[in-house]
């Protein structure tokens, strides 16, 4: 009996698309064609904006495959996707079902294999230049490294390189005083950062080296370096007449110090480094350098805050005079600086104490980053030694530091229309203390008046205006406190002055409904009543009669008014119109019209 000779049966390819959980890989996978056909899957891609290109993207005899979105496709971008399979001896091919996803190149270089890269070295030079190196990220698409920083206050990136550059150099010349390490990492073309980056690498970090008044001896400490795994460490050292030389060797040890002791010479700057070696890799690092001054000064004997004031010049800058010791020999004042009580002070400058004025004991500081208008600071000084360190000034003999801090006056002030509120925080000293403090009151730019406060517990006061209401309302303020100073036989009297504050009256203007011109002296003009308008301002005063002729116009201010006449005769009774424009005390224009009735 005839048997017929079936072929295998051949399927559709059903071809299915899904992102992976970053939404940059396309996960694809489609059923067999046929249950024994051998043969190639060839995949291709299109991108949307890309019709009718499709892209041929890989092949494989699987049943599955993976594409790994990269640039140019940093954005969003609908995907689609199609299969075909051929075979040896076909002389056809089927095609899949075509599907699609949006996917986007949101992975970095070396996330979808967990690959690092590889760190060289990170060392200092002795001209203050740190170089880090690495090893080419073996991984495509690589636009640029991105350096970090790791300091005990966390880690942040630090500056970036080309892709194409395995190494990164910068001067940290006077800026390595705490343990710092570095790592590398890789960053796409689409801007995509990689993992994490390499493991990090710490710089031989020597501790600051502390030096007292009439020390003979230093030691050296320093930070190991794991990653490096030295065979020994050295010991450079520099001075001011000398090129760099070996003056120890130290194997490998867990011995992370060392005490130096010789003959140091006045006046002169030794510098020193670590430098490790790992003989089998032929890697080596070096630290950065640490110095110090050889010094035996004389020690100050005199410091004193004598005044902080705003300058009431500027009004955007404290004025700070201190009182030195001119004999001590190359001594600094610093001056340090902090907003509230319990915040930690910082330094905002330093002079040396020879830039005096010769002939006197005071140094002159001026803070211009100070913000006056906000907040009342507080202020010491300091003053070091030849040596560079702080002296110790112990006048009462009570075995502590003398301090000596002032805190400047922050005046504020609001108003509510008829009265100027002002409130200020008290000046303070502890070398001095207040007498009496002066409230300077302005109007348009000019003294009108100073009024003395009694000293009470309150820093306030409440100024009525209401009786000024023919100025222009521009009012300022600032406050002066008289100080004088304490345990001195003839004390000199000081004044610190507080930031200078404007306060705008708002201008008013009052019309009258009627007016009688009959000379009794009462009522006899009809003119605007005023409050705080400018008198040098833009003004214009008219009058109407009822047929809309202009019987009065005047443009001063201060003018009487319109008495009810017109060219010398008297007008009759009736509603007259006026129209007034005026400006206000902050420059805005206001206009009003309305209607006034003459009786007689």
């Amino acid at each position: 009996m005839y048997e017929p000779n079936y072929s295998d049966p051949v399927s559709i390819i059903f071809l299915n698309v899904n992102p992976d959980q970053f939404n940059s890989i396309g996960l694809l996978s489609w059923n067999p064609i046929s249950g024994s056909a051998a043969g190639e899957y060839k995949i291709y891609r299109q991108a949307k904006g890309e019709e009718p290109f499709w892209r041929l993207i890989d092949s494989t005899q699987a049943t599955q495959d993976t594409d790994i979105i990269t640039y140019p496709y940093c954005y969003d971008t609908l995907m689609r996707y199609k299969v075909e399979f051929s075979a040896s001896g076909l002389s056809c091919t089927s095609w899949s079902t075509i599907d699609s996803v949006i996917l986007s190149d949101q992975i970095g270089p070396g996330v979808d294999n967990d690959s690092s890269i590889l760190m060289d070295t990170v060392s200092f030079d002795v001209f203050g230049n740190l170089y880090i190196s690495w090893f080419p990220y073996q991984v495509n698409d690589i636009e640029s490294y991105i350096i970090y920083r790791k300091d005990p206050s966390g880690l942040f990136p630090i500056d970036t390189v080309p892709g194409n550059q395995n190494y990164f150099m910068f001067n940290l010349f006077g800026f390595s005083t705490e343990p710092v390490s570095y790592r590398v990492a890789a960053k796409d073309t689409c801007h995509a950062p990689g993992p994490a980056g390499s493991p990090l690498f710490n710089i031989i970090y020597i501790e600051p080296l502390q030096w007292g008044y009439c020390d003979t001896a230093i030691t050296l400490k320093w930070d190991p370096v794991e990653w490096l795994k030295p065979d020994s460490s050295f010991i450079y050292s520099i001075d001011t007449t000398t090129n760099p030389f070996n003056i120890d060797k130290i194997g490998q040890t867990d011995q992370l110090y060392f005490n130096y002791e010789t003959g140091f010479e006045p006046d002169f700057t030794y510098c020193y480094y670590i430098r490790a070696k790992n003989y089998s890799t032929g890697k080596a690092t070096q630290s950065y350098i640490q110095c110090f001054t050889v010094d035996r000064p004389d020690q100050p004997d005199t410091l004193n805050l004598k005044i902080a004031s705003v300058d009431t010049s500027f009004n955007n800058r404290v004025n700070i005079n201190v009182c030195i010791d001119t004999n001590a020999f190359d001594t600094k004042c610093r001056l340090l600086r902090k907003e509230d009580v319990d915040d930690p002070w910082v330094e905002i400058a330093t002079r040396d104490v020879s830039t005096h004025v010769p002939g006197h004991d005071t140094l002159s500081f001026t803070d211009e980053t100070a913000d006056v208008g906000e907040n009342a600071y507080y202020y010491k000084t300091i003053i070091l030694d030849g040596c560079g360190h702080e002296a110790r000034l112990d006048h009462n003999d009570d075995g502590a530091m003398d301090t000596n801090e002032v805190r400047t006056i922050y005046l504020q002030g609001t108003t509510d229309g008829q009265v100027n509120h002002l409130f200020w925080n008290r000046y303070s000293s502890t070398t001095s203390h207040v007498t009496k403090y002066r409230l300077i009151r302005k109007l348009d730019g000019m003294i009108d008046t100073v009024i003395p406060i009694d000293f009470t517990p309150d820093t306030l006061y409440d100024d009525p205006v209401y009786d000024l209401s023919a100025g222009s309302g521009r009012f300022s303020y600032l406050v002066e406190a008289v100080i004088e100073p304490v345990k001195m036989e003839n004390p000199e009297m000081l004044s610190s002055f507080s930031n200078e504050i404007a306060i705008a009256q708002i201008t008013r203007i009052n019309m009258p409904n009627a007016f009688t011109p009959n000379n009794d002296n009462e009522n006899d003009y009809f003119k605007p009543v005023n409050i705080f308008t400018d008198q040098q301002a833009s003004f214009v005063f008219l009058i109407y009669n009822r047929w809309g002729q202009k019987i009065y116009e005047s443009t001063n201010i201060s003018d009487p008014g319109w008495d009810g006449t017109v060219s010398g005769e008297s007008s009759p009774e009736g509603v007259y119109i006026y129209f007034i424009r005026y400006i206000s005390s902050v420059g805005e224009i206001f206009e009003e019209k309305g209607t006034v009735t003459l009786l007689r």
